[in-house]
């Protein structure tokens, strides 16, 4: 969960990255916790994040002739998210989950998005999108 203020959540793409670092540990060391199986994220919620997946995406389906899922996986494979994943599981293989069941990418005014999230840098787009999740599988390294 992310912390949430009145106008938006509390965190920057790259501070929710250090969260889950933090998480982890907590999780490894307090709570015994020996595998991880599974991780995922609202791209919604992920600040300057979701304004690179829109671009992206918005690029690829110029470009190729991919349904929804496909266009998705293609994007997060590639993306700095898997990378962040990689090196924050460090001991997992970590692999994009194309069967997610929560891919219904619709377009949200860039203004609001921008209003509830924690960005570096501002952007001139005119919208985002919404309803989508980033899912993925974590496997112990044998």
């Amino acid at each position: 969960m992310i912390p949430e203020q009145l106008s938006g959540y509390a965190l920057s793409y790259d501070e929710q990255i250090a969260m889950l670092l933090k998480v982890i540990d907590a999780c490894k060391g307090k709570y015994r916790v020996k595998d991880f199986v599974f991780c995922r994220a609202y791209l919604e919620t992920m600040g300057d994040f979701n304004v690179y997946f829109t671009e992206q995406y918005d690029s690829l389906t110029k470009t190729k002739e991919l349904d929804k899922y496909e266009l998705l996986h293609t994007v997060l494979e590639h993306s700095c998210l898997s990378e962040d994943l990689k090196l924050v599981f460090k001991d997992y293989n970590v692999v994009h989950d194309i069967e997610s069941p929560y891919v219904n990418p619709k377009q949200i005014n860039y203004a609001r998005f921008a209003s509830c999230n924690k960005l570096k840098k501002q952007y001139t787009r005119d919208y985002v999108y919404s309803g989508v999740f980033a899912e993925y599988r974590i496997k112990k390294k044998e």
